[in-house]
């Protein structure tokens, strides 16, 4: 997808959740119906093709790193559209199974608190601050990568190409080089399972 392509897209996304361009970030609401709809969806596509679309993947990374004000196509970008409706600049997501892991700011951590925190009766949504303290951001770092270990798991699925704005990121992306765990590019797999969409966003193309 090119640049222009992706503005149609976040545009699309948009309409689909409401223009949140005037809003601040508390303004906003998260539709939880249809986050966990998709979640559910990614996971059963995950699990189901792990050894072979998925790249044997035990976890799945997606970074976003800071946003600035030129518009460039990425599948983390486009994954926060499909998944929020919203893009969460420099926040971390990782996912296994039934758990949805989310590093950010508290207020972007707030967020998720508000509207999908125990809103779940199968996937648990954990939130994790990230702090101005590098020694509190690595403990949770420490804990996102013993997630990925839990259950004998040690392969993170992510977007090895990618390169990412800010501090953020780049100081997870050292901590998982300087981990044991085993990396996998998954950014094939999600724009497959992107392109693939649902009655909610096929109805704006009608």
């Amino acid at each position: 997808m090119n640049s222009s392509a992706f503005r149609i897209h976040r545009s699309l996304c948009g309409s689909l959740w409401g223009d949140h361009s005037a809003l601040s970030i508390m303004d906003i609401t998260l539709n939880a119906e249809r986050f966990f709809e998709r979640l559910e969806r990614l996971q059963t596509d995950w699990t189901s093709h792990k050894s072979t679309v998925w790249g044997g993947a035990d976890a799945l990374c997606i970074p976003l790193g800071a946003v600035g004000d030129e518009i460039n196509y990425s599948k983390s970008s486009s994954f926060h559209l499909f998944l929020f409706g919203y893009e969460f600049a420099d926040s971390l997501i990782v996912i296994t199974r039934n758990n949805f892991y989310f590093m950010a700011t508290a207020k972007k951590c707030g967020m998720l608190e508000k509207d999908l925190v125990g809103k779940h009766d199968t996937i648990k949504v954990h939130c994790l601050i990230r702090s101005k303290d590098e020694g509190q951001n690595r403990e949770h770092f420490n804990e996102l990568g013993n997630v990925v270990r839990k259950g004998g798991g040690k392969r993170i699925g992510s977007f090895l190409k990618a390169e990412y704005e800010g501090n953020f990121i780049p100081s997870w992306l050292r901590f998982v080089d300087q981990s044991q765990l085993e990396k996998c590019d998954i950014a094939p797999s999600m724009g497959l399972f992107l392109s693939v969409k649902d009655e909610t966003e096929l109805v704006r193309f009608f």
